[in-house]
């Protein structure tokens, strides 16, 4: 019995080892943006109009850099770092006041306890304490994606993280020509036609300039200019699934969401 006793336990043992290496993690691995889903085990709601609390990872030049729900937060990275672990006990942050700070204070409070991180398959990475308690959640923000791909006609689901409005009569969108590097669309009143602008040196970087609109006149004109200051502030974009991309500007904030039109 004791043979046998001794023998399970170091099977478990080696499965638990197991475990730990194929979870194990590197800076390698922490390198780009992640949205924060959780907070000690409790999904992370973003409310309509709000943003959405996100993490990053610059390897390269050792700087994590996010928005916490409300501001900006910024810090070092510690590229000699013993694999796994990790400290944001020096994030800086702006100071705005939010009407919503629940969020933000849940965030702050969260990072300040973070000691490790391990990946939790090929989307997630979880960062725990110094006592192995999972502290907070990571899902990747989105998949880089090639500029050909954006050819074609996505309808516009939500800007600024606000749905757009299902009574609306004309449904916004955006169809683009990549190999002419144009796009035109309908802001939900006002046709809409512009130049893109690809910087070199960053797959996910994308502007639209020299931007123009017709100019009639609509009972709701709220959500189309919401549309044209968030198309005026787009620096990065990419997939988030199969059928679904998103618009960022330089600061992080999801600006566009929109989805691949069957047509």
């Amino acid at each position: 019995m004791k043979k046998l006793y001794i023998g399970l336990f170091g099977s478990a043992l080696l499965l638990s080892s197991c475990g730990s290496v194929k979870n194990s993690a590197t800076l390698s691995d922490l390198n780009g943006e992640w949205n924060i889903v959780e907070i000690d085990g409790t999904p992370l709601t973003t409310k309509a109009g709000g943003r959405q609390a996100f993490i990053g990872f610059d390897t390269n030049s050792g700087k994590i850099y996010g928005n916490s729900g409300c501001n900006s937060m910024t810090s070092s990275l510690d590229l000699a770092s013993a694999p796994g672990k990790i400290d944001f006990g020096k994030m800086a942050s702006t100071m705005m006041a939010c009407p919503d700070m629940e969020n933000e204070q849940k965030v702050l409070g969260a990072l300040a306890k973070v000691d490790q991180y391990r990946k939790d398959g090929d989307n997630m990475i979880v960062l725990y304490d110094s006592s192995d308690n999972t502290t907070i959640t990571l899902k990747k923000r989105f998949e880089v994606m090639p500029y050909s791909e954006l050819q074609g006609k996505w309808m516009i689901t939500s800007v600024f993280n606000n749905p757009i409005p299902s009574e609306i009569e004309n449904h916004p969108y955006l169809a683009f020509d990549t190999e002419n590097n144009r796009v035109h669309g309908q802001l939900a009143c006002n046709n809409f036609n512009a130049s893109i602008v690809r910087p070199e040196g960053n797959a996910s970087a994308i502007s639209i300039t020299q931007g123009a609109t017709t100019r009639m006149m609509c009972p709701d004109m709220e959500t189309e200019s919401s549309i044209l200051s968030a198309i005026n502030n787009i620096k990065t974009f990419g997939r988030i699934d199969k059928n679904t991309i998103a618009f960022f500007s330089a600061d992080g904030e999801q600006l566009l969401t929109l989805t691949k039109s069957a047509e």
